[in-house]
């Protein structure tokens, strides 16, 4: 005996992502269409973020300016610490006084503090890049998995908001995986 039961149902995509903007700007480039298929980790669309280029270059330069101060406060180190050697040999000869001493020791501890300051900015300033690189890099709107793009939303020249906020922000793209399905049967 054979039994035949027909129900409506819905067939839907295993896995769907809408893809929104972390950072703002203005959509560059969008490199797909619906219909594409796409590989997991592919760049879908490129943001133009100039304030964001023009705050990583300045980084550069605070970066490549830290660097300099690290060098003088190094070679202002070395100096002190020759010094210091010398006026401890000179002490002993007592051909200076305790104070012209006490002042050698107080510049090189001053440089000892100079290096060690100049180090952390240049690491302050290379956090700061990492985090620049990062955020530039959200610019990239890359496809989570592999599949099939099945809404667009935006064209070139458009100006993409943040999605960080419950506010009415519109995706770029919807990529549907699609190789496996869920069918929902009421």
């Amino acid at each position: 005996v054979a039994r035949t039961l027909t129900l409506p149902g819905s067939v839907e995509a295993f896995e769907k992502a809408r893809l929104y903007a972390k950072v703002a700007g203005y959509l560059e480039k969008i490199h797909v269409d619906i219909g594409d298929h796409v590989k997991k980790g592919q760049v879908l669309a490129v943001l133009d973020v100039p304030e964001m280029t023009m705050e990583y270059a300045q980084a550069e330069a605070e970066l490549a300016e830290a660097k300099a101060q690290h060098a003088k406060a190094q070679a202002d180190y070395t100096l002190q610490k020759v010094v210091l050697e010398r006026s401890k040999t000179l002490r002993e000869r007592e051909a200076i006084t305790q104070q012209d001493l006490d002042e050698a020791k107080a510049k090189y501890e001053v440089s000892v503090a100079g290096v060690t300051l100049a180090q952390a900015r240049i690491d302050n300033v290379r956090a700061h890049l990492g985090k620049l690189k990062t955020l530039m890099e959200y610019a990239k709107i890359k496809a989570p998995f592999d599949g099939i793009v099945t809404e667009r939303f935006v064209d070139p020249g458009a100006l993409i908001q943040v999605a960080t906020s419950a506010s009415n922000v519109s995706p770029v793209v919807t990529v549907q995986r699609v190789d496996t399905v869920r069918v929902f049967v009421d």
